[in-house]
């Protein structure tokens, strides 16, 4: 008991720095009270929770809260070994000895350790340390916050008057503990209910509640801040001083970039195990942090305190998982109505939280687990912050990190124009020569690289596709080739361009001139085209006896002759020289014979693995006539093919298995003609017998049709949207011609194949009047409501995204719908 010494002081006198020997070690004082306790340790031997040896139940349970599966299990076995008498196994016997020289505390602490209804929390270690003590009196449970850190008296006073001041503004949206005891802090006890782990709308509606009480806008003070971090202790602990440092620079960032915060009240440790949800009411303890936060401040720290806490191997997701829910429709909102950038909101939450448990953990000798986790957190946090601001992102410093990995292999990086690393377009892919174990070895690197959320990778005889994503949103795509071939015809060794790279001065190895132009004829005129003009002016710029030595080459090596780089980048030339490209290759060594076969055996398995690659993905875009679904479809379709390398299939409505109805009639021709021309729900049908009928052709076509979709699409890795899908027939079944009760048709979506994105586009009814007056405004309104209503239904009940958009910007619709896009692949 001596190793913790303080806390026993503490209990027993009130003050922790007396000796307590005479308490507790000298039974011959008879003024003294001998009580009986049970002690149950932590893990380093010091006291954690202290009850009376008669306690009727484990009431110390009150202080453990269940937010995993193995806290659970945990409580569950200590809750057994009570009621079978067997605490004695984990907890240990203690005699103590009271008299009545001990202060408030103390006081109050000895009239009730001779009673069985109170277990005592000797706290977390730290400035901010309190003990808790749970009481039950005539049946009703209280909490004791009794101050013991150097912060916890200020602390304890202003969790008592933030309830206080709760109970004058009486909100609606939250329930909290009352204040029983004015003396000291006595709270009620509430129980919390089920733990709600993921952010919901209990949680939309109280910050809402929390932003109604007031806001205001500040700039960030970096000389303050700065003073702050210099007044914590001194510190030898590597991941503080990188606290500490990542602060500082993101602090100094914000400076320079004048960013403007909006603050107002939060709870200051909104997380699952101070938040639940009982009896229709969603709860909330704990308010000693209460105050002025950064809007999103409880926002954050619910979801990066749940990601440390819950799953601590799993913070590599941590800032997808942000960017998730900030992207999602609620947030959008919340942001819009508080005109606020989410991204400045959380560089303002990390400095904020940053500096506070710096200066705290700056004062442990030894920092436990958790808290190591939870630095480590804020410094990727921050690392990342610091590229929102600057405008960067993961995807250059991966760039520079992955050169930097490859330098001690051999390589050559080609096509890269003279282009600096930093100056890549986004949009660039990197085609790096390598032998195939180095390309493993770096795919390793990579999978494992802390700003990487996901990778996907194709692999073939002769190169090795992958496609990194990273948290930040931001991918690359590099094509890892360990041998050069079109079809079964293999046109350059890479080896004899590897061993004769040179480094540029960026320090990457890049291929000597006339193997990069060798390159791009045969990778271009082999596939039948001509080579792209932007390379032209990187080659000319080579010297004039360069330029010769690198014609004079292709002569050489590949049999046929340009005089001129205005001849080669002639796009009448492309036919010639590709057919004399081809004659030159089937009398090489290479294509004959036994390489020959060799090479058409490993063409035919690579051309059935990329026919199965299953990466494919489901899009649908959904929305009433006039919301820009067929603008926002185009830009997208063109965004998957330039920028994510991807092929797109553009279908309408369902998956066309069968014609349209009238096709029967009129012949398929005129019935796509017709339907084109006629404007939406404009049909006559008002028989319920011929709706039923329509509508189950319509259902055998969606059933039937989505397995051919994924055969022919989504197995092969292609990209399909759809322009308006099964939703209509649920929300707006007249626009297909069908009159039938939501109920009938909402319920064979059971059986409808379910996208992985699913997007309902809508904008302001006049903005939609403006561009297509064919629906009213009340029709508009009544439209809009029901497919966020039913989007917000499934979003709940199924694992795939259903996001509601306002199409208001253009620019911020296509921004969105591409991280909803990276995040599915």
């Amino acid at each position: 008991m001596n190793i913790d010494r303080p806390i026993w002081n503490f209990i027993l006198n009130g003050d922790q720095r007396l000796g307590s020997d005479s308490w507790y070690l000298n039974p011959k004082d008879s003024a003294s009270t001998v009580l009986h306790l049970y002690v149950i340790n932590n893990p380093d031997g010091t006291a954690r929770w202290i009850f009376p040896i008669n306690n009727p139940k484990p009431l110390f349970l009150k202080f453990y809260p269940e937010t995993t599966l193995r806290s659970k299990f945990i409580k569950k076995a200590f809750e057994v070994l009570y009621m079978l008498g067997l605490i004695g196994l984990v907890a240990k016997k203690v005699t103590v000895y009271v008299n009545d020289k001990t202060p408030f505390f103390g006081q109050w602490l000895k009239g009730n350790l001779n009673k069985s209804n109170f277990a005592l929390f000797t706290g977390t270690v730290g400035p901010n340390r309190k003990l808790l003590v749970y009481q039950l009196v005539n049946g009703e449970g209280s909490f004791l916050k009794i101050p013991f850190g150097k912060n916890a008296f200020s602390l304890v006073k202003n969790e008592k008057a933030v309830i206080e001041k709760l109970n004058e503004l009486k909100p609606t949206t939250f329930k909290f503990p009352a204040v029983i005891n004015n003396s000291f802090l006595e709270i009620s006890e509430i129980e919390l209910g089920n733990s709600l782990f993921n952010w919901s709308e209990c949680h939309q509606s109280t910050i809402k509640t929390f932003y109604s009480w007031g806001k205001q806008t500040k700039k960030h003070d970096h000389t303050l801040f700065e003073a702050k971090l210099k007044q914590s202790e001194q510190t030898n602990n590597i991941l503080l001083l990188r606290l500490k440092m990542e602060l500082l620079k993101v602090s100094e960032e914000v400076k320079s970039k004048d960013l403007a915060i909006k603050y107002g009240f939060g709870h200051g440790d909104f997380t699952s195990w101070n938040t639940g949800f009982k009896k229709g009411e969603f709860r909330i303890i704990d308010w000693e942090l209460a105050g002025d936060y950064p809007l999103l401040y409880d926002v954050f720290h619910f979801t990066i305190q749940n990601n440390i806490m819950l799953s601590p191997g799993n913070s590599k997701g941590l800032v997808k998982a942000i960017i998730t829910l900030m992207e999602s429709t609620e947030m959008i909102d919340v942001c819009k109505v508080q005109s606020i950038a989410w991204r400045n909101q959380l560089t303002a939450y990390l400095l904020e939280v940053g500096q506070y448990y710096h200066a705290i953990y700056a004062e442990q000798k030894v920092l436990h687990y958790q808290a190591e986790l939870a630095i480590r957190c804020w410094v990727e946090l921050l690392e990342w912050s610091f590229f929102l601001i600057k405008g960067s992102s993961y995807r250059e410093v991966f760039i520079k990190d992955v050169f930097q990995q490859l330098s001690e292999m051999p390589y050559a990086l080609m096509k890269n124009e003279g282009v600096l690393m930093e100056e890549l377009n986004e949009s660039s892919d990197l085609d790096i020569f390598i032998k195939k174990e180095h390309a493993v070895e770096v795919l390793r690197w990579v999978e494992n690289n802390k700003h990487v959320a996901s990778v996907s990778k194709t692999t073939t005889s002769y190169m090795m596709v992958v496609t990194v994503f990273f948290n930040d949103g931001s991918f690359i795509s590099i094509d890892f080739i360990f041998k050069l071939k079109r079809r079964w015809w293999e046109y350059l060794k890479i080896e004899d361009v590897i061993d004769e790279a040179r480094v540029n001065k960026q320090g990457i190895k890049i291929p000597k001139p006339h193997h990069d132009l060798q390159y791009m004829v045969m990778f271009y005129f082999l596939n039948h085209s001509c080579i792209p003009l932007r390379y032209k002016s990187y080659f000319i710029n080579e010297t004039e006896r360069i330029q010769k030595s690198m014609l004079l080459n292709l002569k050489y090596k590949l049999k046929f002759s340009a005089s001129s780089f205005d001849e080669l980048f002639d796009p009448q030339n492309t036919s010639k020289i590709s057919n004399q490209l081809y004659r030159h290759l089937s009398n090489s060594r290479s294509n004959n014979f036994f390489f020959g076969f060799i090479n058409k055996v490993e063409y035919v398995f690579d051309v059935l693995k990329l026919s199965v690659k299953g990466k494919g993905l489901v899009i649908t875009f959904s929305g009433v006539d006039g919301a820009g679904k067929s603008t926002v479809i185009e830009h997208v379709k063109s965004t998957l093919e330039k920028k994510f390398r991807k092929r797109v299939v553009v279908l309408r409505h369902r998956p066309s298995l069968f014609p349209i109805l009238s096709a029967w009639v009129v012949g398929k021709q005129e019935a796509e003609r017709q339907a084109a021309t006629r404007l939406p729900r404009q049909g006559k049908n008002k028989n319920v017998v011929s709706s039923f009928f329509r509508f189950m052709y319509y259902l055998l076509d969606f059933v039937l049709g989505q397995g051919i979709i994924w055969f022919k699409y989504t197995l092969k890795g292609d990209v399909v949207l759809y322009d308006r899908y099964y939703f209509d027939f649920i929300e707006d079944p007249k626009r297909s011609n069908v009159i039938l009760p939501r109920w009938f048709c909402k319920m064979f979506y059971g059986i409808i194949y379910k996208p992985h994105v699913n997007v309902f586009l809508h904008a302001d009814p006049d903005l939609i009047l403006a561009r297509k007056p064919e629906l009213s405004k009340e029709e508009i309104i009544e439209l809009t409501g029901r497919y966020k209503g039913l989007f917000s239904e499934y979003s709940k009940r199924f694992k795939q995204r259903y996001i509601a958009i306002e199409n208001e910007d253009l620019q911020s619709t296509l921004t969105h719908i591409e991280t909803l896009f990276m995040n599915a692949a």
